[in-house]
C-alpha cells in the first residue's frame, strides 16, 4: 500500500503494485515474509533509474526466467536500471538482458564456439568468470573485465567480440553496459550494491510524501473514510 502511495498507483486491480509485485516474487522464488525487503528493492530501483515500476515487472517478465536460471537475484537484476537509463525499457530492456545472458552462459560453457574461443582471445579464461559454485559471477565483475580488456580498441574489434559473446540479440544490453563503464558512471555496480543494501526505503519515502501537499490530502482523505466506515459501524 506504501509503494502504490507512493508512485500513486492502483493497489489491487490488475496490473496494479500488489499484482507487480507478487509476480516479480513469484519469477526469482522469493517467500512472502520476505515482502518489506522486496519493496524496498523495488522502490530503490525505480527512483534510482530512469524506469517506473511497470517497466520493471515487464522487465523481469521477459528477463526473469534467465535471471532465475543463472541463480542471479533480484538484487542483482537490477542492472535493468542501466538500460533504462539510455532509454531501453520495459519489454525491450528485459530481452534485450535475457538475450545477452543467455549467450554469455552459452559462450562460457563452451556450448558456443565462436563465443568462448574470442573470450580466450581477449585473453580471458571462460572459466574465470564463474565462483567455486559454478554459477556465473556478478554481473559487473564480468563487465569489468570485459570493458579492461576490449578498452581502447578498433570499432570493428569491440563489435566482432560482442557478437561472438553475445550473439546479435546480446549485444545491445552488453554494449549499453560498457558504455556505462567506460563513460567512468560506473552506474551498473553502483545500482546492484544500493539495491542489494535497501532497507527502510519505503518508509522514508512514505514519511516524505506525506509531508507534500499530496501526501496530506491523502491522510485526509484516509482519515475521512475511515471516520465514515466507523460512522456507519456504529449507526448500524
Amino acid at each position: 500500500a506504501k509503494l502504490a502511495s507512493i508512485f500513486s498507483m492502483p493497489l489491487g486491480e490488475k496490473g496494479g503494485v500488489a499484482d507487480l509485485m507478487t509476480n516479480i516474487m513469484q519469477t526469482f522464488n522469493i517467500p512472502s515474509q520476505n515482502a518489506t525487503q522486496v519493496v524496498d528493492q523495488l522502490a530503490t530501483a525505480v527512483t534510482s533509474a530512469n524506469i517506473s515500476l511497470t517497466d520493471l515487472a515487464q522487465s523481469f517478465q521477459y528477463s526473469g526466467a534467465e535471471f532465475r536460471n543463472a541463480k542471479i537475484s533480484m538484487g542483482d537484476a537490477a542492472a535493468i536500471g542501466v538500460l533504462g537509463n539510455q532509454g531501453i525499457q520495459a519489454s525491450s530492456a528485459g530481452t534485450a538482458l535475457a538475450n545477452m545472458m543467455r549467450y554469455l552462459t552459452l559462450s562460457v560453457t563452451g556450448q558456443k564456439k565462436a563465443g568462448s574461443t574470442m573470450l580466450k582471445s581477449l585473453g580471458i579464461d571462460p572459466a574465470s568468470l564463474v565462483d567455486s559454485q559454478g554459477n556465473l559471477l556478478r554481473l559487473d565483475k564480468i563487465i569489468t573485465m570485459l570493458g579492461d580488456k576490449l578498452r581502447g580498441r578498433r570499432g570493428i574489434d569491440i563489435s566482432s567480440a560482442l557478437f561472438n559473446i553475445f550473439g546479435v540479440r546480446g549485444t545491445r544490453a552488453a554494449s549499453a553496459l560498457l558504455q556505462d563503464y567506460w563513460s567512468g558512471t560506473n552506474k551498473l555496480t553502483e545500482l546492484m550494491d544500493k539495491v542489494n543494501s535497501a532497507k527502510g526505503t519505503v518508509e522514508g519515502l512514505t514519511q516524505e510524501r506525506l509531508q507534500t501537499p499530496a501526501g496530506i490530502i491523502e491522510q485526509f482523505k484516509s482519515n475521512w473514510e475511515n471516520f465514515i466506515v466507523t460512522a456507519g459501524s456504529t449507526l448500524a
